[in-house]
């Protein structure tokens, strides 16, 4: 059973940094290779066709562990397991050890059963998601880590599997822009696991099985090309068990793919394609091989979708290349072909951070600012040349507007070596208006919406923000006295403050009437006098001559945009 703890105070506690979780990294050259098909098949089969990758790739050369999943338990469901990424089945699983969980005063704690050396089972496909979303971020911990799980390499959004039986389908998640970890999609998966480059003349071919074999293997632990899979009987461990997940690489470099991808035919079925089949792939300690596949295929659906199950796991694919991330100071990345927040002259110059979380330099990196507009944004700081594998550099822009309303351009962001990349950022700024700067100062955006918007009274003093603008008072702090009448004589006097900014957006109308429900009119006869100026506020006085004939007066302000 999954269960969520939520603590008192979640904000004052956190998790020691763990290990830091290290992947095998293999890389899958050969971009551009063919997909299987019956002349390329090594058994002539054409077995499931795919297999073709256009790029360079990365993928985890085992299955990930045990060890590896509690460091990630620790890291991201210590102090609330809210997702459910730790499955009760996990503390047995496939019998060669597994994962404990131990409830201490504020949060959990995750140790290892066992070597930790097995592949890590019970996980769902939302699991595996958001181990690479945590491996994308950086590994963080604590508060840090349970919020890292949900953005990263996917937008996962706080999806979960649903309940056996309940007929709901979970949506398909597709990988973002700029990923560098992610679960390896069908044609990934199998290009690492059939594929040999040097087969048919150096054109490449698909052997049968993952282990460069076109005949079905043998499953003892002593065999060479051996593989933990169930051939009528259970295969042995290092150990002489049978029926068990064994570690990870056991059968050694003769199971190997061409590669060097360990365990693709045995030990757990692994998931792939969460943007798209979400399904499993390869032999399991349970599995019998041959059929004329060679490979498990198992479809969305079924038993198997859930993932609470002794055999399936998973491995990671990853980036080769350098990638190019751009974040805001907040933290937020931008997308090619995002925007970034509006420049305002008021606030003309912004950082933002480039990040190289690839696993190899950017080099001959590039910026540039295009369109009509561009000489209205300036780089201020530019980026250097080369980012480091796992660095970062900063660069600065300025707005400099050459003319009112919205400016717009495009920074394009671009590296040369040892792949092309490009990013375009959208840029606009604005010289902003009174209102818009009054908003920005008191509500730190200029939008005219939220507790920003003329209508809102985020005070409570019965003064929407419109009049708070006029009078020049603090929409934040409930104000009151701004306006006052009396009878001086034949005359009656209306004193109040009004903005000096406000004046060149709003009118402002006096109205007088016999009775609070009007009619109420502009009197001839009426005087308006500035009696003092601050250099922000004026002071206004109105006269109107007072009518003997009525016993009662009542004057109000009527306040409106141009």
């Amino acid at each position: 059973m999954r269960r969520v703890i939520i603590p008192f105070i979640l904000s004052l506690l956190s998790v020691s940094a763990g290990a830091t979780v290290a992947i095998d990294w293999v890389t899958i050259g050969n971009p551009g290779n063919p997909a299987r098909s019956p002349a390329n098949s090594m058994d002539g089969s054409g077995g499931t066709p795919g297999g073709s990758v256009a790029y360079t790739y990365q993928m985890s050369r085992n299955e990930i562990t045990i060890s590896q999943y509690v460091e990630f338990l620790n890291a991201t469901a210590s102090i609330d397991d809210r997702f459910g990424l730790y499955d009760e089945g996990i503390n047995h699983s496939g019998g060669g050890g597994g994962i404990a969980r131990k409830q201490l005063a504020e949060r959990y704690e995750y140790s290892v059963i066992g070597n930790g050396k097995i592949p890590v089972t019970f996980v769902s496909i939302y699991d595996a998601a958001r181990f690479c979303n945590w491996l994308h971020n950086g590994q963080k911990t604590g508060d840090a880590g349970m919020q890292s799980v949900e953005i990263g390499a996917y937008s996962l959004g706080g999806v979960t599997m649903p309940a056996p039986g309940s007929g709901i389908s979970p949506p398909l998640i597709p990988k973002r822009v700029g990923a560098t970890v992610w679960i390896p999609s069908e044609d990934e998966w199998s290009k690492a696991a059939y594929f040999d480059p040097t087969q048919f003349g150096g054109s490449g071919g698909y052997w049968l099985h993952a282990n460069r074999s076109n005949s079905v293997p043998g499953n003892s632990f002593t065999q060479p090309g051996g593989v933990n899979f169930f051939d009528g009987n259970y295969a042995q461990d290092e150990n002489g068990l049978l029926g068990r997940l064994t570690d990870v690489g056991a059968y050694g470099e003769a199971s190997r793919s061409y590669y060097g991808m360990n365990d693709m035919a045995g030990n757990v079925a692994e998931w792939v394609g969460i943007d798209g089949s979400r399904s499993l792939r390869g032999g399991h300690w349970a599995y019998v091989l041959g059929g004329g596949s060679g490979h498990l295929i198992s479809s969305w659906g079924g038993p198997l979708q859930y993932g609470d199950y002794q055999l399936i796991g998973f491995r990671v694919a990853g980036a080769p290349s350098p990638v190019m991330v751009v974040v805001l100071d907040n933290g937020t990345e931008v997308t090619d072909g995002g925007s970034l927040p509006i420049f305002l002259s008021e606030q003309p110059t912004r950082r933002i951070t480039i990040r190289n979380p690839g696993l190899d330099a950017l080099r001959g990196v590039t910026t540039a600012i295009q369109g009509p507009m561009a000489s209205d944004f300036e780089i201020v700081t530019g980026l250097p040349e080369t980012i480091e594998s796992g660095s970062e550099a900063q660069m600065e822009l300025r707005f400099n507007p050459s003319a009112g309303g919205l400016r717009a351009a495009s920074m394009v962001l671009q590296s040369a070596a040892p792949v092309t990349q490009q990013l375009t950022i959208q840029l606009q700024g604005k010289i902003p208006t009174e209102s818009e700067k009054w908003r920005l100062m008191n509500f730190g955006s200029i939008a005219n919406s939220g507790a920003g918007s003329d209508s809102s009274d985020p005070d409570g003093d019965d003064q929407v923000n419109m009049v708070e603008f006029a009078f020049g008072t603090d929409p934040n702090r409930p104000t009151e006295g701004q306006a006052e009448i009396v009878k001086n004589g034949s005359v009656l006097e209306y004193r109040y403050w009004r903005s000096k900014s406000a004046a060149s957006e709003l009118t402002f109308v006096r109205e007088f009437a016999a009775s609070p429900s009007g009619p109420w009119q502009q009197t001839g006869g009426t005087a308006e006098t500035i009696i003092s100026d601050d250099g922000v506020r004026q002071r206004v006085l109105v006269t109107t001559p007072a009518s003997s004939a009525i016993e009662r007066r009542f004057v109000r302000l009527r306040v409106t945009r141009r």
